[in-house]
């Protein structure tokens, strides 16, 4: 009997069923069985990638916070990849290469995500992450950069270039916006579920990491798309870091809670340059959010990705990459 039976059910469930109880919220309880019948922990070798940690202060000023960053790239303007909920830097790894040849590359793990610190501070929401990539840029000295965010890690560069507008500061040239949440739409399913009291800690508790990102693999990707085992574990190894369950929670119902219709209103404001980028098949963020916040944006302009979901960065590398490396350039 395979001893990693909730897994197997994920990746072979029929696509209508699954579809239905992800509507429902209700795949996350396939996590309870992982307690029951057990999971077994596959872990991959560390990737050999040109990482270190930058110390950053965290929210309440006193105590110091790492965030986990890979450097790519000699030359060119610099680009800063920011990656979405539940994502580390391996999200962009299909891209990296593409982009390194003319471009000074950064990719970031956000606060509790990643290789990056996970403290028990309650302390995730968007705001906190503003604050804590507004920081690393500063240390790093960029200037002229390309701010690239994918999905929550688009919410995050909308804010950063919000505060950029009105603080005049200049070290932002241009913002890409990946299927970000920026307007009001109904909550995404699986950060709805997460944000739900007791039960949610519960689920997250049992499930094992594995089966977690691959819940959200299914979701991110198109309909029938064969869930990639590597990407799943990949993304799975920061849930088995001390605090990492803790921060996927805290960074849902944070998510929740933030309400766009207060910041909308300084979107018309926005003079930075920002490309839009949409997949169009995406059910998390559909592409009618990107069409009403292109027309709110007074400086933008948005692009259409065949063929993908939410995800476009492992299923539309080369077209994603092109787009963003003429847009900085």
């Amino acid at each position: 009997m395979p001893t990693n039976l909730p897994n197997e059910i994920l990746f072979n469930m029929p696509a209508r069923l699954y579809s239905a109880l992800k509507k429902t919220g209700l795949v996350l309880v396939i996590a309870m069985l992982g307690l029951a019948v057990g999971s077994c922990a596959m872990m991959l070798p560390e990737r050999d990638v040109p990482a270190r940690k930058i110390a950053l202060k965290n929210h309440d000023g006193k105590q110091t916070i790492e965030l986990n960053i890979e450097e790519y790239g000699k030359r060119g303007t610099p680009i800063l990849l920011i990656h979405g909920f539940a994502g580390t830097t391996y999200s962009w790894h299909k891209i990296i290469p593409k982009l390194e040849k003319k471009h000074r590359v950064f990719v970031v793990d956000l606060k509790g995500f990643g290789h990056s610190d996970k403290p028990f501070d309650g302390h995730y929401s968007l705001y906190d992450q503003v604050d804590l990539i507004n920081q690393l840029i500063d240390k790093l000295k960029l200037r002229n950069l390309t701010v690239v965010g994918h999905s929550m890690g688009g919410s995050v560069g909308m804010l950063l270039a919000i505060e950029e507008t009105k603080t005049r500061q200049r070290r932002i040239k241009k913002l890409v916006v990946v299927e970000g949440p920026a307007l009001d739409q109904e909550n995404p399913s699986l950060v709805s579920v997460l944000s739900v009291p007791v039960l949610s800690p519960l689920m997250i508790a049992a499930g094992p990491p594995e089966l977690i990102s691959k819940i959200g693999s299914k979701m991110t990707h198109p309909r029938g798309y064969k869930t990639n085992r590597e990407e799943v574990l990949r993304q799975a190894q920061q849930f088995y870091e001390p605090g990492g369950k803790y921060a996927l929670l805290k960074t849902a119902t944070s998510m929740i809670s933030f309400d766009t219709s207060e910041v909308a209103s300084s979107y018309r404001k926005m003079n930075l340059p920002t490309l839009l980028v949409w997949c169009d098949n995406d059910e998390i963020v559909p592409i009618s959010v990107a069409e009403r916040l292109n027309e709110i944006l007074p400086n933008s302009r948005l692009q259409t990705l065949k063929g993908c979901a939410h995800a476009p960065q492992y299923l539309q590398p080369d077209e994603l990459a092109k787009a963003i490396a003429r847009f900085a350039n």
